[in-house]
């Protein structure tokens, strides 16, 4: 389905851009690569883009079928409490509005951690729909932009922090163990325990097709 490609290989340059932007690892572990008509950044570190690459390619069935809700790049402190998270919000025509859980796992690379990727779900949807390549990609353009600059929005984490990527769907249908498991307590794990302040980071929306929103969730006292 070329709306998910173009969603993935958008969510693919998101993560790679938030990471840089909010600090997770030092500047110089990233470099400049072209994504349509912007320069993003894209990590020079094999285990961290195999990562990466790996959860997007075990979460694209979920996507596809509409189960997936929600991508969240959740950075834990050196003490292993949530500091920060960057959640990529996702409707298809085909979502619902109940989200049941997160999926996330062992493993990973580059100091993150999240799912081995042995086993993808096969669950195939066509949302039957036709859209605008160039405005789509010009909308993702835009909300990379806006992504880029998110080291503004607040300090970053402290050193020795680490990060999963979680993938929240909407029910446990189809959703293959091997590929991810399910967070404990609701994902409570990741979630923010003091106050947070919801920082928008861009939007993008294709009528009747797909709507993107990206948040900056961190604690309120850490806004600039």
């Amino acid at each position: 389905d070329d709306l998910v490609d173009a969603l993935l290989e958008f969510l693919e340059a998101a993560v790679h851009t938030a990471l840089w932007a909010r600090r997770i690892y030092p500047p110089e572990v990233f470099e400049r690569a072209k994504y349509g008509s912007l320069l993003a950044r894209r990590s020079r570190h094999p285990g961290l883009n195999a990562y990466i690459g790996g959860v997007l390619a075990a979460a694209r069935d979920l996507i596809q079928a509409g189960n997936a809700r929600e991508l969240a790049l959740v950075v834990f402190g050196a003490d292993g409490a949530p500091v920060e998270r960057t959640v990529f919000d996702i409707r298809l025509p085909s979502s619902s509005d109940n989200v049941e859980g997160g999926g996330s796992g062992p493993g990973g690379g580059g100091g993150g951690h999240g799912p081995s990727v042995d086993a993808h779900v096969r669950a195939d949807v066509d949302v039957g729909l036709s859209f605008s390549a160039d405005a789509l990609r010009s909308g993702f353009c835009s909300a990379l932009l806006q992504l880029s600059a998110a080291g503004a929005v607040a300090a970053p984490p402290p050193p020795g922090s680490t990060f999963e990527l979680l993938v929240c769907c909407e029910t446990r249908g189809g959703i293959d163990g091997n590929a991810f498991c399910e967070e404990p307590g609701g994902g409570a794990r990741t979630q923010l325990q003091r106050p947070a302040a919801g920082v928008p980071l861009g939007s993008v929306h294709e009528a009747g097709m797909l709507t993107v929103q990206v948040l900056l969730e961190i604690q309120a006292e850490a806004v600039s």
